[in-house]
């Protein structure tokens, strides 16, 4: 249906309004129509023509049609042609394949013979390694193909059955002599080659290693020729021992000598690889490193356990353990394990276990190239190979104990520190500060030497545990006792001295609490930022061996630092309590008294009234005196970033009790706008003293200055509807309540004004 076509109800025309609809409608449809047909007939010239044309072209469309019926045709025949030409294409090509295979079996039978031959030649000769290369070729065949060509060649052979006969017997005879030939030549290149390695004869022994994968005896000669390394591997981890165990305790490398002995067996192992890999993979193929790799590895665990065990018994690491478990589980002993005779072993320990960390990834290193040019064998018995080593075993108990003795460490001298805490004359924090991050750090250093992400992991976690425990806890216990609220001008003299004498000892228990509750102030202030830089260390520090970990890996070392952050925020949980125990003691009681003076300055003042309190300020001028005062009485004693803080704190308190005092006064317009000046000369001078910004600390009173100072209460509504919702600090409850302050405002005003 036609867009503009009406369906139109004559019976349902009842007024004359709907017929003038009606027929208002079915006029547009009309004209609609009308200028339709006049397109279409306007259209009717270039029709005529494009038919005229169409009409010439008929005759045209008989030929094409007979050339496509012939072209049709001709495509026909010739994929009939080619589907027969493709058949006898697939005949030639069976039959030639057929002819190649008759080829090679015939050339294999004529090898046959040569090889055999050859391989009786080459045995008289003593040229072994063309003896097994005659083998090699025999191997090649399939004996099963030979007999069968063997037979075949029998039925066709013309004559009497003579030649059929020798020919048979020939043939039996080559794969006789062969077979007789492959175990003599085994048994010969076995021995020669056991022989060589007897006499230290290197040239012998190389040539004979290189015959074993012609004899198919790829795995004899990698064990022979893996056991040949082994045993000069462990003569020399032998001697290397020995004149570790000779080294004189003043030898600059005795406390590491272990450590040495160790890594020249992995540089050892690491010779051997390099110089007889490309033997290897030229001569058994590629593909073998893990198997090498795995028999290397078993003389590696031998010679490793060797290692090791000669280093806990001369570092009496097994006694110092038991020594440090008996304390952890909080066991008295009379010979106590001292802290300080762990540093040297710690060390040690490290460096032998990174040792063995780059041993690990040099054997995935290798393993995994060889499998990826091979294309063969599977990356996870690498990793099985090496997990289920004695020399992994080693490693793991070697890193536990290493993790006790570390936290034994930690734990004693961290204590120490703790116990010989001073404070110097210039300092503003306290000796235990420096000491215990000194302790924290050298000891995570040294876990991450070790390259053993267990280890550094265990480390952090330990040394989160430790500052949780037992340095935050000093911090707490101090906190909690607050600061003495004695008369304050004392307290400042005791401040001030105190600081100057530079000790925490003093005159009283008051006075010295007073000193210690500002230090540790300052020490958990410093502390959230040697933490800060200790974080972005251990990130320094790991960022090298983070592209040799897996993904896992990674995120198990960010997760451990996640610890030092609860750290950071129980120290700002300490300052807030300290800062908050600062404001009861010494803020809150010596602002109450400078703030009630607000109460005695009128603000119902006139123009002389006003004129005179801007000559002569009566209240905020020696407010900020005050403050200047009690700023700069604990400046000096504290860091600046508790200075900032206690600025705020002040700032906020000034502003707390200012808005309490104003509540009970009486304001005029003029009282308002004096109000108005105070507030900006207070958060002037507080702004002035702290890079902080204390804007927000002031938004309510400058708001209220703002309401006071209207002429109008039509001006408030306007001034409160003006304002976005978010930045307005004041609700109508309280802006009614500000309202009343002003005595040329009547209550009954007020509390009809729409807010």
């Amino acid at each position: 249906m036609h867009p503009l076509t009406v369906d139109l109800d004559i019976n349902s025309l009842k007024k004359i309004e709907d017929v003038r609809k009606a027929f208002d409608l079915l006029s547009r449809e009309e004209e609609h129509v009308g200028r339709e047909l006049d397109q279409i007939l306007d259209q009717q010239t270039g029709l005529d023509t494009r038919l005229k044309s169409v009409t010439a072209l008929m005759p045209q469309l008989g030929e094409v049609k007979e050339d496509g019926q012939k072209l049709s045709g001709l495509i026909s025949h010739t994929a009939l042609l080619a589907e027969k030409v493709s058949a006898k294409v697939r005949q030639l090509d069976l039959a030639k394949s057929r002819v190649a295979e008759c080829q090679q079996r015939v050339h294999d039978l004529i090898d046959l013979r040569r090889c055999s031959e050859g391989v009786t030649t080459a045995l008289e000769e003593e040229d072994y390694e063309q003896a097994a290369a005659h083998i090699h070729r025999f191997l090649a065949m399939d004996e099963g193909v030979l007999r069968l060509t063997s037979r075949d060649l029998e039925k066709t052979t013309n004559g009497d059955a003579n030649p059929a006969s020798e020919k048979s017997s020939s043939f039996d005879l080559s794969l006789a002599t062969l077979h007789q030939a492959e175990n003599k030549v085994r048994g010969i290149v076995n021995r020669r080659f056991d022989e060589a390695v007897h006499a230290e004869d290197l040239a012998s022994i190389e040539r004979f290693f290189k015959i074993f994968p012609l004899i198919n005896l790829h795995d004899v000669g990698l064990n022979k020729f893996i056991m040949y390394l082994s045993d000069k591997l462990a003569a020399a981890n032998k001697d290397n021992l020995k004149q570790a165990l000779d080294t004189p305790p003043g030898d600059k490398r005795s406390n590491i000598v272990f450590a040495d002995t160790l890594t020249l067996l992995f540089e050892g192992i690491a010779r051997i690889v390099e110089i007889h890999q490309p033997l290897i993979e030229t001569y058994y193929g590629p593909g073998r490193m893990t198997t090498v790799m795995g028999l290397i590895q078993k003389e590696c665990d031998k010679q490793a356990e060797k290692i090791f065990s000669e280093f806990k018994k001369r570092r009496g690491v097994q006694d110092k353990v038991s020594k440090a478990r008996e304390v952890q589980l909080g066991k008295k002993e009379e010979n106590k394990l001292q802290a300080r005779d762990l540093d040297v072993i710690l060390g040690e320990m490290t460096v032998m276990q990174s040792r063995i960390e780059m041993y690990f990834r040099f054997v995935r290193k290798r393993c995994l190239s060889d499998i990826e040019i091979s294309q063969t064998g599977n990356p996870e018995d690498v990793e099985k190979m090496l997990n289920c080593s004695q020399l992994s075993r080693i490693a793991q108990d070697s890193i536990g104990d290493y993790i006790l003795l570390e936290q034994f460490f930690m734990s004693e001298n961290i204590a120490k520190a703790v116990d010989l805490d001073t404070m110097e004359a210039d300092q503003l924090t306290t000796s235990m500060l420096d000491d215990v991050f000194f302790i924290i750090k050298k000891c995570i250093k040294r876990a991450v030497s070790s390259n053993s992400v267990d280890g550094i992991c265990a480390v952090i976690n330990n040394a989160a545990t430790l500052l949780e425990s037992d340095f935050c806890q000093v911090f707490q216990n101090q906190i909690k006792l607050g600061f003495p609220s004695t008369y304050l001008d004392q307290a400042y003299t005791v401040i001030q001295s105190s600081l100057q004498q530079g000790k925490l000892g003093g005159t009283s228990d008051t006075e010295k609490q007073k000193q210690l509750f500002l230090a540790y102030l300052n020490n958990a202030e410093s502390g959230t930022e040697y933490l800060s830089r200790l974080n972005a260390s251990i990130q320094s520090d790991t960022s090298s061996m983070r592209s040799t970990l897996s993904a896992r890996q990674s995120e198990k070392i960010e997760t451990c630092l996640s610890g030092l952050t609860e750290v950071t925020d129980k120290l700002k949980i300490v300052l807030d309590t300290g800062m908050a125990a600062l404001r009861t003691a010494a803020v809150k009681p010596r602002l109450k008294p400078w703030i009630d003076g607000f109460i005695t300055v009128p603000h119902n003042i006139n123009d002389e009234q006003f004129a005179e309190y801007e000559a002569n300020d009566p209240f905020v001028q020696g407010l900020i005196l005050n403050l200047d005062g009690l700023l700069a009485t604990f400046k000096n004693g504290l860091t600046a970033g508790n200075y900032e803080r206690f600025v705020n704190l002040v700032a906020g308190e000034v502003t707390l009790q200012l808005e309490k005092a104003l509540m009970k006064s009486c304001f005029s317009r003029l009282g308002g706008l004096q109000f108005d000046k105070e507030v900006r000369s207070l958060s002037s001078y507080l702004t002035s003293v702290t890079t902080w910004s204390i804007r927000d600390k002031f938004s309510r009173l400058v708001q209220i200055a703002s309401i006071l100072n209207v002429e109008s209460l039509q001006e408030v509504s306007e001034f409160c509807g003006s304002q976005g919702g978010g930045s307005w600090k004041l609700s109508p409850l309280e802006i009614r309540q500000i309202l009343v302050l002003r005595a040329d405002f009547k209550p009954e005003d007020v509390r009809k004004l729409k807010l």
